[in-house]
């Protein structure tokens, strides 16, 4: 599988021509738990969030408390209406209704509701009158939407359990139990279509590596993208972790019972910092690095190998670590944050977050002496030998730095650009041919538009955590009006 490394920062990679508009882009979401006696409050929850690049939240239930709190901040929501509620909603359209006025409507459109989720793993919970009445429920949601005109802007879906497959591996492989397929999973693969929603599924890699360790690279659990490959024998793809090829077995049991057009969202994945002796993997490493990992995979790539143009929404599991969750010690040690705030490890979610071992840029707001600049080069492949801003082709695009981007966003996309992705840097270097004007804006167009100009000249080679934009001016023409293009 091809991927488009922009830079190991979390990026909204903008597709087109998707069906959903609730998917369109790759984007980083949270599980946002409340099974604890510790925890901040909403208000403080939502300030910390904002430290953050996360851009999407998942609540279980509906508090009023935490949807007020996120009124009006722009992020987007995922509500619950739990297990327990199921069956008084399916029974009654009339409670359905009530629910929706009082938990949705009241909060729109100051608070982003973009997802009701119904129950959660419902189909694997061996209740058989919680799984007959799923979908009644799911339905009487719409409908209440509908009556109250909200149902383009809020969508109804269920959670589902990986358990819910039969077969995953090869993913081409991939379907649903045949106690759930027709029965129960193609009527609700068949509401989620017509009411243009998603499929939900909870996917992680670490139950798989824990319960298979023997047989399950750690590395390809915790979606490191290393050169090992595994291929799947009847369609060709090659894998470089395992969450693709779990969400690609999804996507082949979705489609094996004819639901081609379906975007599958990963609602729950993660990875535990702590655990029993007997869970394989748990620990703060394995849990950072799978994260760190996992963000870097999602924010730069377009997909899985099965479906290379769905950008794949992920919500991370979880917000904190909760200690009233039941269980084994792994199911309190999911947590990005311990409940003061803390974070319990790194994995690159802060917002303008630089390793401080990369050099840096010289500031347009403090000009250092010239032997202070020290940006990492690499030679790019041997192709075309682009110009500053040459445009390839008939139409004539470059790729230039965004204004009102923070210095050190744009110092964090330089160091990538001119490292690891092979832009040809010399002329921004001391003494060269576009070393002035010396300012960050200005070293990031010409760093950019290098980038861009050989690897295609793609959308997503002209995105730099959102840093960059293209145009059609030439910046060359500009330059007399502007000190800030080479």
């Amino acid at each position: 599988m091809q991927t488009f490394v922009i830079a190991a920062l979390l990026v909204a990679l903008l597709c087109a021509g998707r069906q959903n508009s609730f998917t369109c882009s790759a984007s980083i979401g949270v599980n946002y738990g409340q099974l604890g006696n510790n925890l901040l409050p909403p208000q403080q929850v939502v300030q910390l969030l904002q430290s953050t690049q996360i851009a999407k939240v998942k609540i279980y239930d509906s508090n009023p408390a935490i949807l007020k709190a996120f009124a009006n901040t722009g992020y987007q929501i995922v509500m619950g209406l739990g297990n327990e509620q199921i069956e008084s909603m399916a029974a009654d359209a009339n409670a359905a209704q009530t629910w929706v006025s009082q938990n949705v409507a009241t909060f729109l459109p100051a608070t982003r509701i973009s997802f009701i989720s119904v129950g959660n793993e419902v189909l694997t919970l061996n209740n058989m009158q919680l799984i007959s009445n799923l979908l009644p429920a799911m339905e009487n949601i719409h409908a209440a939407l509908v009556a109250l005109n909200l149902d383009g802007e809020v969508k109804v879906s269920t959670p589902h359990s990986y358990a819910a497959l039969n077969l995953s591996f090869p993913p081409s492989a991939g379907s649903f139990r045949p106690d759930l397929a027709q029965t129960f999973m193609e009527p609700i693969l068949d509401f989620l279509t017509h009411t243009n929603s998603v499929f939900m599924a909870n996917v992680y890699p670490f139950f798989s590596y824990s319960n298979n360790p023997r047989d399950i690279s750690l590395s390809y659990a915790l979606c490191a993208q290393t050169d090992q490959e595994v291929t799947d024998p009847n369609t060709g793809l090659s894998y470089r972790n395992l969450l693709s090829a779990q969400v690609d077995a999804v996507y082949s049991a979705i489609d094996k019972l004819g639901y081609h057009d379906l975007t599958v969202v990963v609602s729950e994945t993660g990875w535990p910092s702590k655990g029993d002796a007997n869970e394989e993997g748990a620990g703060i490493q394995n849990a950072m690095n799978y994260n760190k990992n996992l963000i870097s995979y999602i924010t730069t790539t377009s997909g899985t190998p099965l479906r290379p143009q769905q950008a794949i929404d992920v919500y991370i599991f979880a917000l904190f670590n909760e200690n009233e969750k039941p269980g084994p010690t792994s199911e309190r040690n999911f947590g990005l944050f311990n409940p003061d705030g803390s974070a319990v490890y790194d994995c690159g979610l802060m917002k303008d977050q630089v390793d401080p071992t990369l050099p840096i840029p010289v500031s347009s707001q403090t000009p250092s002496p010239v032997s202070s600049v020290n940006l990492t080069i690499q030679n790019p492949p041997a192709q075309q030998s682009p110009g500053s801003f040459s445009g390839s082709g008939g139409n004539k695009e470059w790729c230039v730095a965004k204004q009102g981007i923070t210095d050190i966003a744009l110092a964090a996309a330089i160091n990538y650009a001119c490292g690891e992705g092979g832009a040809d840097c010399a002329a921004i270097q001391p003494d060269g041919a576009c070393y002035n004007p010396n300012t960050y804006t200005s070293h990031a167009s010409y760093a950019f538009n290098n980038y861009y100009q050989k690897s295609g000249r793609n959308s997503w080679n002209c995105d730099f955590r959102n840093s960059a934009t293209t145009t059609t001016s030439d910046p060359k023409k500009r330059r007399q009006r502007s000190s800030n293009i080479c």
